[in-house]
């Protein structure tokens, strides 16, 4: 079923292909939507498109006939509030439509909302930052119940959910497209001096079936807006949500639909959390609002990329980095609580404790798995990956020991008693590592000297370099800073397309992690954008591994330029999905970096990120 009005801006095969994969709230349950009225905005306008998930639907937003129909629709679909006050002002009371807010519980069951409070759901896709729904309840915190978006929100909410997109296991849902309002906005928290009247914004993203979903909202007794609730209709949407949910997930393995449904759920989860602690990238929490029903993250306003493995806490009264398993037993309760009520199958409390003691086995399996990629280390004998993992497990449980709080980006308390540098200090001598440093990293290049040969290591300690260095572009503070400077003149017709580079920028300087780069390979260097990367490798040769996306009928997108089906033959590319890669020895001429296929030379955007080499003490 194609979303209302779409047909306006797109032919049904664009619509389709825009749609792909994408779940329609409505069929999942009937009970799911509270309608409101919402209004257009005089003067919205687009303000960021996301040319990586329009280009793997074969959208080419770098023809302007495309940029500008793709504009139209984001403007026209999604620009519309649900005005209150000053903001009359800005919309045209004569143009207005019927929006959704989708009603979803928590695991706690004692959020007084009762479902999304800024968020409308159109067909397939939603808006965030619209204002309030009647899904607020009376009673709430005042920042969870103000309905609005700063701009400096969307762009951070972006950054990280196009990292996490790219490198989590389970990726992410993306935002798609940014809308400027035309109106401001001020926190609550007059402490947040960063929003204080600020551009407002509108994030447009693909739909998405939360886990909140399967639960209740018991505690929602009224809306803020005037909605009256009624808990039948809450109680029956949970019931329809969770047997679509078994429904369509199918039966895999010996269990019942239900047991099997529950384990697959949380093995993504947990390898998503394994992934993040490694990679030091943590979501703020792994909650039932922010994690769909295939595992994918979504709501990135408190993700943090860490310098390291300390315990860091990023919200007062939300546990910190590292005790993801913990919180987790929350959502476990929870969900095998809803579901077997609603299914009438098993014991909950049983069912519960038999999913929570998989978690744990289960998480540090992955954990083990995720911290061996740190060296390339997957293919060494068992008691060698045995002995790196539990050396990196001691040192990160020694780091643990360290708690340090955030607040805007700053270090507002922490206690000392654990070592304060990191590993990558030590393996490049940039900067401070401590013993506890020295020791481990002492152990693991005694390891891998036992079991890999010289250039193997040389590969492994280049791509711990790699994914140990930490990500300052995405760090909290710098981010803060950026944005605001970015959006003071937002007004300015330039607007759209600093806020693109910036974007673009960011993201570049932010990656480490490629999960299609074969192993074998030590990296040097990148650029990536829009879907597009070229890593420089460790070789004679100058070779680098390209990757792109697969357009429409089979062109090979890479960056500026667009390859045939038969050249990307010619450079051995192998395909996964809707991406294609390949590695390709390249030459320099006048500067620029490029190889040749057939009968041209295709040019590689300069290289933005170098990687510091490992200290010659790890290489000799």
């Amino acid at each position: 079923m194609a979303t209302p009005g779409f047909q306006k801006y797109f032919t049904p095969e664009e619509i389709a292909r825009l749609e792909d994969g994408l779940p329609c709230l409505q069929e999942w349950s009937s009970h799911v939507l509270v309608p409101f009225r919402g209004y257009r905005l005089r003067s919205a306008r687009v303000l960021w498109l996301n040319h990586r998930w329009f280009g793997e639907r074969c959208f080419d937003l770098r023809d302007r006939s495309v940029y500008k129909r793709v504009s139209e629709w984001a403007v026209g679909t999604f620009a519309y509030i649900s005005a209150t006050g000053n903001d009359f002002k800005n919309v045209d009371a004569s143009d207005s439509r019927v929006l959704g807010a989708d009603r979803y519980g928590c695991s706690s069951g004692r959020s007084p909302h009762g479902g999304s409070g800024r968020v409308t759901v159109l067909g397939k896709f939603q808006a965030k930052g619209i204002g309030q729904t009647p899904l607020v309840g009376a009673g709430a915190a005042a920042g969870h119940s103000h309905g609005c978006m700063s701009l400096a929100e969307a762009v951070r909410e972006t950054l990280f959910a196009e990292i996490a997109a790219a490198e989590f296991p389970a990726g992410a849902v993306p935002i798609i497209a940014i809308i400027d309002t035309g109106l401001t906005f001020s926190s609550p928290d007059p402490e947040d001096q960063y929003d204080q009247n600020v551009p407002r914004a509108i994030a447009v993203r693909p739909g998405a079936v939360r886990v909140a979903h399967a639960e209740r909202a018991p505690l929602f007794k009224s809306s803020v807006t005037g909605f009256v609730n009624a808990q039948a209709s809450d109680a029956l949407r949970t019931k329809q949500i969770i047997d679509s949910w078994i429904t369509s997930a199918g039966r895999h393995g010996s269990g019942t639909p239900e047991d099997t449904t529950l384990q697959s759920l949380l093995s993504t989860v947990v390898e998503q959390i394994a992934f993040g602690q490694v990679h030091r990238l943590f979501s703020g929490g792994y909650f039932s609002s922010n994690l769909t029903l295939c595992g994918g993250l979504l709501d990135f306003g408190n993700m943090h990329a860490l310098p390291d493995w300390s315990r860091a806490q990023v919200h007062s009264v939300v546990e910190g980095f590292g005790q993801e398993i913990a919180v987790l037993q929350h959502l476990v309760n929870s969900i095998a609580f809803h579901v077997s009520k609603y299914r009438r199958r098993g014991n909950a409390i049983e069912m519960a404790r038999d999913l929570y003691d998989d978690v744990k086995l289960k998480y540090q399996q992955a954990w083990k798995r995720h911290c061996l990629t740190l060296f390339q280390a997957e293919g060494m004998s068992h008691p060698s990956q045995e002995a790196i993992f539990e050396a990196l497990w001691r040192y990160y449980s020694s780091q643990q020991r360290r708690r340090v709080k955030y607040r805007f980006g700053h270090v507002v308390a922490e206690t000392t008693n654990a070592s304060t540098g990191w590993l990558y200090q030590g393996i490049t001598n940039r900067g401070y590592a401590s013993a506890p440093e020295i020791e481990t990293i002492r152990f693991v290049d005694r390891v891998l000297r036992q079991s890999m040969s010289s250039s193997q290591r040389v590969i492994a300690w280049h791509t711990a370099a790699r994914l140990l260095r930490p990500r300052a572009a995405l760090e909290r503070r710098t981010l803060l800073t950026e944005i605001a400077r970015l959006t003071q003149q937002i007004d300015s017709p330039s607007a759209p397309q600093r806020i693109k580079s910036y974007i673009d920028r960011a993201s570049d300087a932010g990656r480490r992690y490629w999960r299609r780069l074969p192993n074998g390979h030590a990296v040097v260097g990148h650029v990536t954008r829009g879907g597009s990367s070229a890593l420089l490798l460790s070789s004679p040769h100058n070779d680098v591994w390209i990757e792109g996306i697969v357009g429409g009928g089979g062109v090979l997108a890479f960056f500026d330029e667009r390859l045939t089906e038969a050249e990307g033959m010619m450079l051995g590319m192998q395909k996964h999905g809707v991406y294609w890669s390949a590695i390709v020895r390249t030459e320099e001429m006048q500067g620029e970096r490029y190889f040749s296929v057939l009968d041209r030379n295709v040019q590689i955007p300069p290289i933005t990120v170098t990687y510091e080499p490992p200290a010659q003490e790890w290489l000799s």
